[in-house]
């Protein structure tokens, strides 16, 4: 790599010697000046648009709200599988058929806002995520029937909170740990209750947050509407070890990726996400620079519009098959390095469940073949010439750091076989209700799973809840029968029956209705500032910077 010309960390600070007079709000530390040497500028592809814990889905959010907001239990570090230990909770216990779930409180724990958490605080926090009835819910709660559904009481025993389930859940513990579990202030939800649109709720809420966590928006002008650009200031009250040393972390948005490797090698920025495959091996040799790379839990893929009443070509199971005849992977995989690998079913090859060694039979075909195969497929359907919409994302996700060039070759390799396809950009804070809008016959999205488990894969991308599609569910497929088998294997606790539960789900779902073309998983980056000490990523691959600080 071409060396860049580093400023000098000194000449870096004075120019960002800054002032910061807290007010508004109660959720603000107590910090009038900051140095500029406990600041830190992180640099990712995406944006924060919603930082409602509960209202989002999206990973631009959840990289924020991980600062902010703590969930009773939170993922190891350290370790290559996701082990859940005490967060808000100091301690849990589980009963016998794993249907209740008891935990207790941590004690001395203050919110943004100045209330002192409890075992009361925990409970409402909850109600809000679970009550259908609930006053201060945001417009949109897209985790609430897939993973909370079959929570039927939560009550308080003096610091102590009791949820009792309808039924067994062995993965409840994951999904309680999970970013829309996150506690949030009582404080916060009351002052909700008074906003009459659900919509601004969220609003309020993402520029006045109400967590635990180490860090807050300190001021409503700290958080840009746009999501691109936020700062966050240390909480001097946090529980797990005292004030943050850095003091304050400006989150920029910076969408070609070459880019962010420039700045953090030129040192006008010192952490960014999601790097250039390509520039991994000249990073790991800097000795200026700290890079953390692992096999991500993630999934980009194609989905096709699957109810027949979509009036969509892609309601066929032929065009189905024939879309995913055409798609050809390697170019999509060699965009990364060789840092991705092709994906032919729905769990990544980290995930229980995976059938290793297993490809549906349309992406066994050699290429040639496949062409002539999907074409004559496609002229069966009466689907020649065809005009198709693809959704996609307006930003590089980690699964999807090549947005522009992965849909480029998708609208290629489908006019190889006779579909015209047009492509539609979107912000991700618009795509759940686009493709909840059933506008669309072609989707190019992806998922980072964040608990560890099958169920949080299967689930939202095709799975439901009460005859619907989940909110994710691009495909907007849903059958009754999958489903049950979905259920089934989430509450199966031998390991061994679990993985060939999935194992066949996979076969079965692929081989009966293909509803989606699984194009890659990638290997994810994390780069920052040797001088940077004390990052941890944890289990889930989110980062945290409470106990980190710059060392000269």
């Amino acid at each position: 790599m071409k060396s860049l010309t580093r400023l000098s960390w000194a000449a870096f600070a004075m120019a960002l010697a800054i002032t910061l007079t807290a007010c508004g709000g109660g959720n603000t530390p107590e910090l009038t000046q900051v140095d500029a040497s406990k600041t830190i500028t992180v640099l990712r592809a995406d944006k924060s648009e919603n930082l409602d814990p509960q209202a989002t889905d999206s990973g631009g959010d959840v990289t924020v709200l991980m600062q902010m907001y703590e969930t009773l239990v939170r993922p190891s570090v350290g370790t290559a599988n996701v082990e859940w230990e005490p967060g808000l909770a100091k301690s849990w216990t589980i009963n016998d058929d794993k249907s209740v779930y008891t935990f207790v409180i941590r004690d001395g724990v203050t919110f943004h806002d100045g209330t002192k958490l409890d075992a009361a605080a925990v409970k409402r926090s909850l109600d809000r995520l679970v009550d259908e009835n609930e006053k201060s819910k945001p417009v949109g709660r897209p985790y609430r029937k897939g993973f909370f559904g079959g929570v039927t009481s939560i009550s308080t025993d003096g610091d102590k909170v009791i949820i009792k389930l309808k039924g067994p859940n062995p993965r409840f513990l994951s999904s309680i740990g999970i970013h829309p579990a996150m506690i949030v202030s009582p404080k916060a939800i009351e002052h909700m209750e008074g906003i009459k649109n659900p919509a601004e709720r969220s609003s309020w809420l993402t520029s006045h947050p109400a967590g635990t966590g180490p860090y807050t928006i300190s001021d409503e002008s700290d958080y840009k509407e746009s999501g691109a650009n936020l700062t966050l200031t240390a909480f001097k009250e946090y529980w797990d070890g005292g004030a943050p040393k850095i003091e304050r972390v400006v989150f920029q948005t910076q969408e070609e990726v070459r880019q962010r490797t420039q700045r953090l090698l030129a040192g006008d920025i010192q952490f960014a996400d999601n790097l250039d495959p390509g520039d991994w091996r000249d990073l790991d040799a800097n000795d200026k620079v700290t890079l953390h790379t692992w096999q991500g839990m993630n999934l980009c893929y194609l989905a096709m519009n699957v109810p027949a009443d979509s009036g969509f070509v892609t309601s066929n199971l032929d065009v189905r098959k024939a879309i995913a005849l055409a798609i050809d992977r390697e170019p999509m995989v060699a965009k990364f390095s060789g840092k991705a690998v092709p994906q032919h079913v729905l769990l990544p090859p980290p995930a229980l469940g995976f059938p290793k060694g297993y490809m549906p039979p349309t992406d066994k075909v050699p290429r040639d073949e496949a062409i002539e195969r999907a074409k004559q497929l496609i002229k069966n359907a009466g689907a020649e010439g065809a005009k198709l919409e693809l959704l996609m994302p307006d930003v590089a996700r980690p699964y999807l750091l090549y947005p522009n060039e992965i849909a480029n070759l998708i609208q290629q390799q489908l006019k190889q076989v006779g579909l015209e396809v047009t492509l539609v950009k979107s912000p991700m804070k618009d795509i759940t209700g686009r493709i909840k809008s059933n506008k669309y016959p072609l989707v190019l999205l992806g998922w980072m799973g964040d608990s560890g488990e099958p169920d949080n894969f299967w689930r939202p991308l095709l799975g439901g809840s009460d005859g619907e599609p989940a909110s994710l569910n691009a495909a907007r497929f849903y059958n009754a029968e999958v489903m049950q088998r979905i259920d089934a294997a989430g509450v199966e606790t031998d390991e061994n029956k679990r993985q060939k539960m999935y194992e066949d789900l996979e076969k079965w779902v692929f081989e009966t209705f293909r509803p989606m073309v699984p194009l890659l998983s990638a290997q994810r980056s994390f780069a920052w500032t040797s001088k940077l000490k004390g990052v941890q990523v944890d289990s889930t691959g989110q980062f945290h910077l409470h106990r980190a600080s710059i060392q000269e």
